[in-house]
């Protein structure tokens, strides 16, 4: 063995499930992730028995892949295109160029009846309804290509969660751009509404008197073009006035901005962003260590709620996979 070392693996929050209710994973009865894979990845972890040393054993963990052969090789199907479509695009991954023989692959987690899992288990025992640790993975929603005991001997869903703001009953928290949804809606707004105001002015909407004798084709914006009216021009045609403030929206944006730095913490100093001129350095002062204590509570949540668990995962694995036989070669000169 060369390399042999846990391997952490980040989940786009769009691709994991959690139970619903619980915002830690050790209360959670199940959690499901949903992955992309080709053939080649399923027939590699095969279930079969291979002849070691002329030792037969068992290696691979999936089987049915006779099943999910005769699914075919495309996974997107026209009756599913539009929804995956959406579903895919939303996750900032192109469509089109997403490979068609790759699979859709659920694992799940979680507590199961002791009978979906242990053959040996008596269907009227008590035993049977007993709720145990498990893992189990379907191809395209259709095909169970396994269901085990949860491999690992502390019966842990070995996933990692921590959110930016805890909230009960709540998986996923509260993060930075929630909490300035609102106000990002109002940016939005304004900004619409200054280019809305300026396309208005540009193009304004126009006023005919009836009487003049204008007809509506002729009135267009084109340089050189002469309109033709028996009434003088000010009482024939002319440009409807545009209200509105401009000055207004575009002062209100640079408020905004602000407000949505001081809700979410980032405020100037603590971005490296000059400050307006009225500000003191006192002031500049008191916002650094707001700012900074907001930063470490985020940080000391993080190690609570992530980095620690994550060592004590990586201790546990070394319990069960790390024995007597196996030495720890230590690299440089010391």
């Amino acid at each position: 063995v060369l390399y042999d070392n846990p391997d952490l693996r980040y989940i786009d929050l769009l691709d994991v499930a959690f139970d619903p209710g619980k915002c830690r994973v050790s209360d959670m009865g199940w959690v499901i992730i949903r992955d992309r894979c080709t053939w080649d990845d399923l027939k590699s972890m095969e279930m079969r028995v291979r002849v070691i040393n002329n030792k037969p054993m068992m290696r691979g963990i999936y089987g049915n892949l006779d099943q999910v052969k005769s699914l075919g090789e495309g996974k997107y199907t026209s009756s599913e295109t539009n929804d995956k479509k959406t579903r895919f695009q939303s996750m900032g991954i192109t469509y089109d160029q997403l490979d068609d023989t790759q699979y859709e692959k659920l694992k799940m987690y979680g507590r199961v009846p002791r009978w979906w899992l242990d053959d040996n288990v008596d269907l009227d025992s008590d035993d049977a309804d007993e709720m145990i640790q498990g893992v189990i993975e379907v191809i395209n929603g259709k095909v169970t290509i396994r269901m085990h005991r949860n491999p690992y001997y502390h019966q842990e869903i070995p996933i990692l969660l921590d959110q930016f703001i805890q909230v009960d009953n709540d998986a996923f928290g509260i993060g930075v751009c929630e909490i300035s949804e609102d106000l990002q809606d109002e940016l939005n707004c304004k900004r619409n509404q200054l280019l809305d105001h300026a396309g208005l002015t540009i193009m304004p909407p126009i006023i005919k008197n009836s009487g003049s004798g204008i007809k509506n084709d002729q009135i267009q914006y084109r340089s050189r073009k002469i309109i033709t009216s028996n009434l003088p021009p000010d009482a024939s045609i002319k440009p409807l006035q545009i209200g509105g403030n401009p000055a207004e929206i575009i002062s209100m944006e640079s408020i905004i901005k602000q407000d949505i730095r001081n809700e979410s913490g980032a405020s100037n100093p603590i971005q490296g962003i000059q400050s307006g001129g009225d500000t003191t350095a006192t002031e500049i002062n008191i916002l650094e260590k707001r700012g900074a204590s907001r930063i470490t509570v985020s940080v000391n949540s993080f190690c609570e709620n992530f980095i620690k668990l994550e060592y004590r995962f990586i201790y546990k694995l070394l319990q069960q996979f790390v024995d007597k036989e196996r030495a720890v070669q230590t690299l440089g000169k010391d």
